[in-house]
């Protein structure tokens, strides 16, 4: 049983060299009007662009009481959600990337499944994208043997706190990347229930993201992930699962899985913008 004055939901903002997003990120959070239902919890990660720490000094100094604002040295994006959800006093976390914004129902449909269905453990939901990209980034309703193959749940889901406590946290080794397809694909295995609410209930900011650009350019860090998960979760995850994945699916539409591979292959622009629609949703 919760204490009076305890927040349902802890947003948890990683800001890393986002100084000129995030005041913006915070203006859509507090268009939620029940600002009993959350807190937020900021953490700026050894920041090295000058502005940043600046404009988080600067909120903290006026920042309301259900802020909290954290300085520390760079340790990275998984260390830093787990430092921050550490402190964390909600029964339910929400990550934030700093530059995105959350729609406010998002908190309150959340919350409204997890009462109603006590057996989930994770909800998500589609996201409108802003930036250099416009439409909506799908994201299907729970598919195991989907999400083998990649990850195509968000890292601004919300879920219980016990589950991140149950996995021990963002897993610190996946420290390339990826590490929130860990953590689905972990919670998963040891049994948890997602849920997929088929609407925009966030906002994800496409831009030339110096992260995931380094990730996947080099082949080596994805190798090294990939062995790493495999490795972890050998019982549940490896190349066999995922060659049955595929082999169903194309079994089930051969021309269609012939015509979708050459799309991605050869025109990977297009594929993404028919995944986005939600055209491919029952190929992949």
């Amino acid at each position: 049983m919760m204490n009076a004055g305890t927040p349902l939901v802890s947003i948890i903002i990683p800001c890393y060299n986002h100084g000129n997003y995030i005041l913006d990120t915070i203006a859509s959070i507090e268009v939620i009007e029940d600002k009993s239902v959350y807190e937020v919890i900021i953490v700026n990660d050894g920041s090295t662009d000058g502005t940043t720490a600046n404009i988080l000094k600067e909120f903290d100094r006026t920042r309301p009481d259900n802020y909290t604002v954290i300085f520390q040295e760079n340790q990275g994006v998984c260390a830093t959600r787990n430092n921050a959800i550490s402190k964390a006093k909600g029964m339910y976390i929400l990550p934030l990337d700093a530059d995105n914004k959350l729609y406010p129902d998002y908190l309150y449909k959340a919350v409204e499944i997890f009462k109603s269905d006590p057996e989930v453990s994770v909800v998500y939901s589609n996201g409108k994208l802003t930036g250099s990209e416009q439409g909506v980034r799908y994201q299907m309703d729970f598919n195991l043997h989907a999400l083998l193959t990649y990850n195509y749940i968000d890292t601004c889901a919300v879920y219980k706190k016990t589950l991140w406590e149950e996995l021990g946290g963002y897993d610190t080794n996946m420290k390339w990347g990826l590490e929130d397809w860990e953590f689905w694909l972990h919670a998963k295995f040891k049994g948890h229930k997602f849920h997929h609410i088929d609407e925009e209930l966030f906002e994800y900011r496409v831009e030339d993201n110096l992260r995931t650009k380094k990730l996947f350019s080099d082949g080596n860090n994805i190798n090294r992930l990939m062995d790493y998960m495999i490795g972890k979760h050998a019982g549940y995850y490896g190349p066999q699962f995922v060659t049955e994945y595929l082999l169903n699916k194309f079994k089930q539409h051969p021309v269609s899985f012939i015509r979708i591979t050459i799309i991605q292959a050869y025109f990977p622009k297009l594929f993404n913008k028919l995944v986005q629609k939600g055209k491919l949703r029952k190929y992949i």
